[in-house]
């Protein structure tokens, strides 16, 4: 007795057809090779050992989602279009000079942080003692782009510290650690 009451429910189900009015699962947007060999060379970049230096001179490109800074001529762009744009651009820096590298950042960066003379370059240092409070640091002229590695999101200042000088490299959007969008790199020293 128990097993028919189910039994007809399937049946009632089965005699009313197929449901009306249901759309098919969407289908997940496609994802570029480009975007596919970023998303590897981001994470091989951060699995390599950092280098043993006091300080790092690199010079980026950053390519935010949904961009709410002031550079408002950017389009705000969805976290797949932002990667898209990112591996083009990654393409585009590997191929070409230093001055295309500024030229890139310039048409591109959507980085507040910005020289025009030098764009997107920073000077990171490691503090001498990092277990020390930031504010019994000596201070640091942050007008010339000089910061503390860990003033820098965390894996911007892991890729820097990982990257050879005159190497490019790249990482990914994270939510905890790279928040606002994905950075093309460059050390300079």
């Amino acid at each position: 007795m128990r097993l028919i009451w189910p039994c007809i429910a399937l049946l009632a189900l089965a005699a009313c057809g197929p449901a009306a009015n249901v759309a098919p699962p969407p289908t997940p947007p496609r994802v570029s090779q480009a975007a596919l060999d970023l998303r590897r060379d981001a994470a091989a970049l951060l699995a390599r050992p950092e280098l043993d230096v006091p300080r790092v001179t690199v010079q980026h490109c950053l390519i935010a989602v949904r961009n709410r800074g002031p550079f408002g001529d950017k389009p705000a762009l969805s976290h797949l279009e932002a990667e898209e744009k990112a591996a083009q651009l990654l393409a585009q820096a590997r191929q070409g000079s230093a001055e295309d590298f500024r030229l890139l950042i310039l048409r591109n960066t959507y980085d507040h942080i910005f020289s025009e003379s030098e764009p997107g370059v920073l000077h990171l240092v490691r503090p001498e003692d990092p277990a020390a409070p930031p504010h019994t640091r000596p201070k640091l002229d942050q007008d010339k782009g000089e910061f503390y590695r860990d003033q820098m999101t965390r894996w911007f200042h892991m890729a820097a510290w990982r990257l050879e000088v005159g190497e490019i490299g790249v990482i990914e959007k994270s939510a905890e650690d790279s928040p606002y969008g994905f950075h093309i790199i460059k050390r300079l020293k």
